[in-house]
């Protein structure tokens, strides 16, 4: 009986403690499956954060993965290792040239070259209305770099983008010519170069058949810029012709492209409707005077013509003088560097008491004396001028100091309502300077001169002080280049400042 009883004892326990152990089992597999949703949740979420996690963690300097991005791809084109030192220094770059504009992006000059431009390209297509604006001139982006450039042409909505001085040839720009051609957000589209840049676009006559294309199926394009791309002769052909069909460009720069008369005559003919245009340094001869003449009498709209450094002479000037009399557009004039002499002076003059709208004249560098100065100075008062530049002609004292007797005049009516003269590299000394303050204290209008690199001495600093403390309308004077001392012409621009905050 005892042993009977003892065994049923046995199996009772036996069977409580297996009931208790898998009653554990499953508390255990509850609390295990409770938990793994959890797990999963954190196990996603560290999937989501593994680009960043994983990447180096240098690139985390970058609260914006872009330039992250940016930066990564940068020291892969130039063959430099991360290193935070030079992490920092692109992201105070980046701030320093973008500063809160959030709507453009300015990667000028950093050294940027295919990959850069490639990382770019794939940032941009997951966020293609971030920027209108594109900066990316004065770096090696190459032909090798176009594909990039058209996928961003294709997948964002930039209204402006800048590639100036890329190395970019006429191959680079066939890859784009089509995105071009039907792209219906650009408006501003620059090829040209950066001043001071050893790199060069070169499209060539190639390039430019590329744009007469584009020119020709484009109605959204409003400002092209090709200076300094080896057009030649046959190229400004070709944009002559396309602009005969194209009325929507308003701005056209071609500088620096040997056009020479041949080649700018095209254009010249078929440039009613632009608002400016540029075609300073090609070679371009008197020949195209009556063209000019044309240009100007047919047109409403254009607000700004550049010629300078071309060959005009005086018989250009007289077509170019013919012009300006009939119209009533444009504002700023530069013939700078065209061997006018005075007989062009005298043939400008004519016509600038009949203009009343050309505001900004640049003679600069033409050969003109003392006594083209004085006729120009003469006829200011009848004159639209409010900028005048007459830097590097043989001028003297005498031409200064006739420009001040006619800027201090007493009588309003008569007074020019010049604002800005230029008489850099012209031969002034002390006598002309301090004449010419002393002459226009009391003129109103007259805010800024420049007179650098001429003969100006330190013996005159005080006086000079004096006379710019009572020309209180002087808010800029620029006399750098002269043998005036660094303390001096600091005192000079803390006066010009303080003159500023008191307008």
């Amino acid at each position: 009986f005892l042993l009977s009883f003892g065994l049923k004892y046995f199996n009772m326990k036996f069977k409580s403690s297996v009931s208790k152990k898998n009653a554990s089992n499953q508390l255990a597999q509850t609390k295990a499956q409770d938990a793994e949703p959890d797990k999963t949740t954190k196990e996603d979420q560290n999937r989501d954060d593994s680009p960043r996690r994983n990447r180096n963690p240098i690139l985390n300097l970058f609260e914006d993965d872009l330039h992250a991005e940016l930066y990564n791809a940068k020291c892969h084109d130039v063959g430099e290792p991360l290193s935070h030192d030079t992490a920092k220094a692109f992201r105070e770059e980046l701030i320093r040239k973008n500063g809160k504009n959030p709507t453009s992006l300015n990667l000028g000059s950093m050294r940027l070259g295919i990959n850069s431009v490639v990382a770019l390209g794939t940032q941009l297509q997951a966020m293609p209305n971030r920027f209108e604006a594109l900066n990316i001139s004065d770096n090696s982006i190459s032909d090798y770099g176009m594909h990039a450039i058209k996928n961003i042409l294709a997948n964002t909505k930039v209204k402006e983008l800048h590639m100036a001085s890329n190395m970019i040839s006429h191959d680079g720009l066939e890859m784009i010519v089509d995105e071009l051609s039907r792209n219906t957000n650009l408006k501003i589209l620059n090829l040209g170069v950066v001043e001071g840049s050893i790199r060069k676009n070169s499209v060539g006559v190639a390039g430019a058949d590329c744009l007469s294309a584009v020119l020709v199926k484009n109605r959204t394009l409003r400002h092209l810029n090709v200076n300094d791309n080896d057009l030649g002769t046959e190229g400004g052909k070709n944009l002559g012709i396309a602009l005969s069909i194209n009325k929507t460009l308003v701005i056209l720069k071609v500088a620096e492209n040997e056009l020479k008369s041949e080649g700018a005559i095209p254009i010249l003919k078929n440039a009613h409707h632009l608002e400016e245009l540029n075609l300073a340094r090609n070679f371009i001869k008197y020949d195209v005077g009556r063209y000019l003449y044309d240009v100007l009498y047919n047109s409403r709209t254009l607000l700004r013509l550049n010629l300078e450094f071309n060959e005009l002479l005086p018989e250009g000037v007289k077509f170019l003088a013919k012009g300006l009399k009939q119209n009533r557009s444009l504002k700023v004039l530069n013939i700078k560097g065209n061997i006018i002499g005075d007989d062009g002076v005298f043939n400008l003059v004519k016509i600038l008491s009949r203009n009343d709208t050309l505001e900004n004249l640049d003679v600069s560098f033409n050969e003109i004396s003392p006594v083209g100065a004085a006729e120009l100075a003469a006829n200011l008062p009848s004159s639209s001028l409010r900028v005048l530049h007459l830097s590097k002609n043989y001028l003297n004292d005498e031409a200064l100091m006739n420009f001040g007797d006619i800027l201090a005049s007493s009588d309003t009516e008569n007074t020019p309502c010049l604002e800005k003269l230029n008489f850099s590299s012209c031969r002034i000394t002390d006598r002309g300077l301090t004449y010419f303050l002393s002459a226009i204290k009391d003129n109103e209008f007259l805010s800024s001169l420049k007179l650098c690199d001429n003969f100006i001495s330190e013996k005159m600093e005080s006086i000079i002080l004096d006379l710019l403390k009572a020309a209180k309308t002087i808010t800029e004077i620029n006399l750098t280049g002269n043998r005036l001392s660094h303390p001096c012409l600091v005192k000079i621009k803390k006066l010009c400042s303080r003159h500023k905050e008191q307008k």
